[in-house]
């Protein structure tokens, strides 16, 4: 398995984040409404998203395996957005896309090649949470999109009244507790 290996789509490259996408990445921490449901605050300066950059990005690419994406048009190949799986147990992905670029799909799109990447490395599950006050965020996960892929591996079948569907790919799992106020957490597991 190769770190955060560069995925291609239609409309997008996916790769890893270099030292030189520091200014790209800081149009997009320090943007308050892309922000605003993200566990951090916008960044400031140009040293705080290198060293976000640093900590979050690069750092991971030395490990055995990471899934750590700049999401790049194509035509430009400069990060637009971000998508990433955290490489604890939780396996949560996570996304973030400068708000020029909303509502065009493209984290669909960039999740669903991340996705297939993880389906590729016999990765069994991810984790998901959004905010209860960004239901667009949510609609990533909505049957047809990210959600309706199927990986090997899986979690063992759980009784229907705990609100997952099964078998299958499940859906939301119930609303957890956030810093925002509550979130809803999706559990996308992943049988052959």
């Amino acid at each position: 398995m190769e770190n955060t290996p560069t995925l291609l789509t239609p409309r997008l490259i996916l790769r890893r984040f270099t030292p030189e996408d520091a200014p790209a990445l800081f149009a997009l921490l320090r943007d308050e409404e892309v922000n605003i449901f993200l566990p951090w605050f916008p960044v400031k300066t140009l040293e705080e998203a290198r060293q976000h950059l640093q900590e979050r990005y690069l750092s991971q690419y030395s490990r055995p395996q990471s899934y750590h994406y700049a999401v790049c048009l194509r035509e430009e190949n400069q990060p637009i957005g971000y998508v990433n799986v955290s490489d604890n147990e939780s396996r949560d992905l996570g996304y973030g896309l400068r708000k020029e670029y909303w509502h065009q799909g493209i984290i669909t799109e960039a999740a669903k090649a991340v996705v297939e990447q993880l389906r590729r490395d016999s990765i069994p599950y991810i984790t998901a949470t959004h905010d209860v006050n960004n239901p667009r965020s949510g609609a990533v996960f909505l049957p047809g999109t990210v959600a309706a892929q199927k990986l090997p591996g899986g979690f063992p079948d759980v009784p229907a009244e705990s609100g997952r569907k099964r078998p299958g790919v499940s859906g939301i799992l119930g609303t957890v507790p956030s810093f925002c106020g509550g979130g809803i957490l999706w559990i996308l597991e992943f049988f052959q």
